[in-house]
C-alpha cells in the first residue's frame, strides 16, 4: 500500500493504494471492462461505464464491527484525532489520481483498445463504498458537490449511523446498510462501537424518506443465525426512491470466518 509520509496508515491491505485518508482499489468489473469481459449492474441499470468507474473511500476506519465484513477489522481503528482531513478538493485529485495509477499498467495490455483506456484515465462515476464508514469525514456533502462538479456521479454507501451527515448529502444514489431488524440482532451481527447506533440507523430511514431528488437503496446482508431477518419492519417505507439490495456473504474468507458454519440463504447484489 503507498500512503503519504505524513498521512496516517489506515489498513495493511497491499492491494489499496492511498493519499493521506483517501484510498483506492480497483474494481474486478473494472478491470474486466477494460478487458472487453463483461460490465457490473450500474452499467445494466443506470449506463455507469464500469471501466471509468473509482472505487475509494475518504475514510477506511470504521465505527462498526460486522461480523459478515469482509474487511479486516484490524485496519479500521476508530481514532479520530491523528487524521489530518484534506479538503474535498484534494480527495477528490487523489481519487483521480489513484485511478489512473492503478489503471496505468492497462495502457500496455493487447487486451485493451487505447480508446478504451483513454476513457478510463478520465473516470466519470465514483463509488464511495470501498471500506470504512464514509460518513466519518466531516466533508463528505462537500466531497459528493466537488465530484458532481467535475461531472462525476456518485455512489455513496453507509451503515447509517450519523443521520445528520446523511441528511446533508446528496449523491446521485444513497445506500444504507440495514443489517439487522431488531436491536438484539443488530447488537451480535453489527458490533457498533457508538452506544446509539441502532437509535442512529432508525433515524436514518426518515433521512431516506426526505430525500426527493437522491435514489435510495436499503442493502442487506443475509448470514445463517444472524441477519436472515434483516427484511423485517425495520425496512419499512422509506419514500419513493426506495429499492432493496439483499446481499449474501458467500465466498468472503474474513466474513465466514467471523460467522457460525452452514449454508448461506442468499448470494446476490
Amino acid at each position: 500500500m503507498s500512503e503519504s509520509d505524513s498521512g496516517p496508515k489506515q489498513v495493511s491491505d497491499p492491494e489499496y493504494h492511498s493519499q493521506n485518508h483517501t484510498a483506492a482499489q480497483t474494481c474486478g468489473w473494472t478491470a474486466n471492462a477494460l478487458r472487453g469481459e463483461g460490465k457490473c449492474y450500474k452499467y445494466a441499470f443506470y449506463g455507469i461505464e464500469s471501466h471509468r468507474c473509482i472505487q475509494m473511500t475518504p475514510v477506511v476506519k470504521c465505527n462498526e464491527r460486522c461480523v459478515f465484513c469482509w474487511r479486516d477489522h484490524a485496519g479500521h481503528a476508530y481514532e479520530l484525532g491523528d487524521v489530518e482531513w484534506d479538503d474535498p478538493a484534494a480527495v477528490a485529485d487523489a481519487s483521480v489520481e489513484l485511478q489512473r495509477r492503478l489503471l496505468s499498467g492497462f495502457g500496455g495490455n493487447d487486451e485493451v483498445p487505447r480508446e478504451v483506456f483513454d476513457q478510463a484515465m478520465e473516470p466519470r462515476h465514483v463509488a464511495i463504498s470501498l471500506d470504512g464508514e464514509p460518513t466519518l469525514y466531516p466533508y463528505l456533502p462537500e466531497l459528493i458537490e466537488e465530484f458532481h462538479a467535475r461531472d462525476i456521479t456518485t455512489f455513496l454507501v453507509s451503515n447509517g449511523t450519523h443521520p445528520g451527515m446523511l441528511d446533508r448529502c446528496d449523491p446521485t444514489q444513497l445506500y444504507v446498510s440495514v443489517d439487522a431488524p431488531d436491536r438484539k440482532t443488530f447488537d451480535s451481527t453489527v458490533k457498533a462501537i457508538e452506544n446509539d447506533a441502532w437509535d442512529s440507523l432508525v433515524d436514518t430511514l426518515d433521512v431516506l424518506a426526505g430525500k426527493a431528488d437522491t435514489r435510495t437503496v436499503i442493502r442487506s446482508t443475509l448470514v445463517r443465525a444472524e441477519g436472515v431477518h434483516a427484511r423485517g419492519p425495520l425496512a419499512g417505507p422509506t419514500g419513493p426512491g426506495f429499492d432493496a439490495q439483499p446481499r449474501g456473504d458467500s465466498g468472503v474468507r474474513r466474513g465466514n470466518e467471523r460467522v457460525p458454519a452452514g449454508p448461506r440463504h442468499y448470494q446476490g447484489g
